[in-house]
């Protein structure tokens, strides 16, 4: 293997890896954002956790794994491959 392919698999596991950690992150996101829509639903939500997410509470997280996804759209189809494990 030359420098240029192990430069190439380093930056695909880091890809990866970061990919993995978003994911794992927005799953989180989306779980608690359900239950807390749940609570709101069932009344049984606080002003503050209502004030909270109207506020944005999970935006940064969601904005994170999107812009991630508009990235890797744009690399091509071996490279999203590769890091998404398709």
């Amino acid at each position: 293997m030359d420098v240029t392919e192990e430069t190439a698999e380093e930056t695909l596991e880091e890809l990866r890896e970061r990919f993995i950690e978003i994911r794992d992150r927005y799953a989180e996101v989306c779980e608690a954002s359900t239950r807390l829509c749940d609570r709101i639903g069932d009344g049984l939500a606080s002003q503050k956790e209502m004030d909270e997410l109207q506020a944005g509470k999970f935006s940064d997280r969601e904005q994170v794994y999107e812009d991630f996804m508009n990235k890797m759209d744009k690399k091509p189809y071996e490279i999203q491959a590769a890091v998404f494990g398709w």
